[in-house]
């Protein structure tokens, strides 16, 4: 994944030959699908005899930074809006960790 905010939305489509095709739709989908709009892509996919959307994939990036700086924020600022370190501070302490979390609509 490029961003590593961006969530990466892919639909894996059957076409009407038997072909298995996988079609990376993130960039009109920035933040994922919703369940009614792939319903609708389902639809007018099957509707148009360019095959059946058998299921829509959802990738995201996910760490533990804002908790991370939420703790920093409540020992050093007491709470308040005070001095932040940058993000990288965050990203080389023991206890950040980071995983791709995947969603799948069928």
């Amino acid at each position: 994944m490029e961003n590593k905010n961006a969530v990466k939305t892919e639909l894996k489509i059957e076409r009407p030959n038997g072909q298995i095709e996988l079609i990376d739709i993130s960039k009109d989908f920035k933040l994922g699908i919703r369940e009614k709009v792939f319903s609708k892509i389902r639809k007018d996919t099957k509707a148009a005899g360019r095959g059946e959307v058998i299921e829509a994939t959802e990738t995201r990036r996910k760490s533990n930074l804002s908790v991370l700086i939420a703790k920093y924020n409540r020992t050093h600022n007491e709470g308040g809006y005070g001095y932040l370190p940058e993000n990288e501070y965050f990203m080389a302490l023991p206890e950040y960790k980071e995983w791709i979390e995947t969603k799948v609509l069928d």
